[in-house]
């Protein structure tokens, strides 16, 4: 479930594991929005997220997976197991013998718009993907929380012209107010009002009126979708991510998660790893539990019917 990084990976790593994968993403994968990956290991000019997943969808086809347009909205124990499950979307039902939950997060945006769409006009979501970008500039963080705060903190090592936008939320108080003091953090109270991309940054229009900024970094957080992975049975954690062991196995037999969806670092290249391992340890669960793998002949991306082991 979920076609980026984590789930491409996993579907990449079961086809090469001899296991057939049907992989079912709904909607567009945060990775999608990325302008550029530069930490990406084989692409030193870098590489968009389109393209990464576009290569990863070919990838995964080559080994047999099917790739489907669909939302799941339900996955239960298939009566007709063990192991087996039944997967509810909205393009029919499947049955699989695993699943992998892939789902990520989705960030929350601003009272004034969505501003996915403006990654390639100085939008930014990640200090580790995006912050040699911003050297020496004028930056904005908008957030209230703890989470801006170390945002800005990061961001420390490359500008020192940063700015706080919290949008109409209470600005951080005490030790952390005092912190934003010392680094000398001018923080904007007013709520953003709207906002426009153009030659000189994004311009928020508030009460407070502030002057076009080159870069803006959303910190108001994510919100995980483990929804259906709740409702299977999956423990989650305190921060609403799946729980998972050092395989990537959660609570629930045959059931793994990856990426984004299970909290840590959310970078694509640890999406992959975990992807692949949960991929890779699915099989061996598969194997161990006696449930052999399909003929050789569903493999070059057949498009197959969509029960899959």
């Amino acid at each position: 479930m979920g076609g980026g990084p984590a789930g491409l990976a996993a579907a990449i790593a079961t086809g090469r594991m001899n296991r057939r994968a049907v992989c079912l993403e709904a909607g567009t994968p945060r990775t999608a929005h990325a302008p550029c990956y530069h930490n990406y290991l084989g692409f030193p000019r870098g590489i968009s997220g389109q393209e990464l997943l576009g290569l990863g969808r070919e990838q995964a086809r080559r080994w047999g997976a099917v790739m489907v347009s669909a939302a799941v909205t339900a996955v239960e124990i298939d009566a007709g197991g063990p192991p087996g499950f039944v997967l509810v979307t909205t393009e029919g039902t499947y049955r699989a013998s695993g699943v992998v939950f892939a789902t990520g997060v989705k960030d929350r945006q601003l009272r004034c718009g969505n501003l996915y769409g403006e990654t390639r006009h100085g939008v930014h979501y990640c200090v580790v993907c995006d912050g040699l970008e911003v050297r020496g500039q004028r930056v904005a963080v908008v957030g209230s929380g703890a989470h801006a705060v170390s945002t800005i903190e990061a961001l420390r090592d490359f500008t020192s012209d940063l700015h706080l936008l919290v949008d109409g939320e209470p600005a951080p108080g005490g030790s952390l107010a005092r912190q934003l003091e010392e680094w000398g953090v001018r923080i904007y109270p007013a709520p953003l009002e709207e906002y426009r991309c153009g030659a000189d940054g994004v311009r928020f229009a508030s009460t407070d009126d502030p002057a076009p900024f080159p870069h803006v970094f959303i910190a108001t957080g994510v919100i995980p979708l483990t929804d259906v992975a709740q409702a299977l049975g999956c423990r989650l954690d305190d921060e609403e991510y799946i729980a998972t062991d050092e395989r990537q196995a959660t609570s629930v037999p045959f059931v793994y998660a990856a990426g984004d969806c299970d909290g840590g670092r959310k970078q694509v290249t640890q999406a992959m790893a975990e992807g692949e391992t949960a991929g890779i340890e699915l099989a061996r669960q598969l194997r161990e539990a006696g449930l052999t793998p399909q003929p050789a002949g569903h493999r070059a991306g057949a498009e197959e019917p969509p029960t899959t082991h």
